[in-house]
């Protein structure tokens, strides 16, 4: 059974769980977990290194979907957000964004 979760970085006083929850809910998007990192830097810390990282490379399998805010939310480093959203594309996970609807699945070369 596929699974879909939200995972939510929150690294200023400005953003809340609550809020990425209620928009992807808005959106239209059913979640089975959230998944979140309180107060970690996207810029210095892998997603690999964050706990709540840790725990959707455990949990995510082929034919999940990991639903982020934005492409942000996983990291601010470029380099490790790309790399990251091929890692999971490799396993079979789709990465869905709330805002501007985008998919990551690999399904095209754009």
């Amino acid at each position: 059974m596929t699974q879909t979760i939200l995972y939510a970085r929150v690294s200023t006083a400005d953003q809340t769980l609550d809020h990425q929850k209620t928009q992807a809910e808005a959106a239209g998007f059913t979640i089975d977990e959230v998944i979140a990192d309180h107060g970690v830097s996207g810029v210095s810390t892998r997603l690999c290194d964050r706990d709540g990282g840790k725990r959707l490379y455990d949990r995510l399998r082929a034919g999940d979907t990991l639903l982020v805010r934005w492409v942000d939310r996983l990291g601010r480093n470029y380099q490790d957000v790309t790399d990251t959203i091929r890692e999971f594309m490799r396993k079979g996970i789709i990465i869905r964004t709330v805002i501007n609807g985008m998919t990551f699945d690999g399904s095209t070369t754009e």
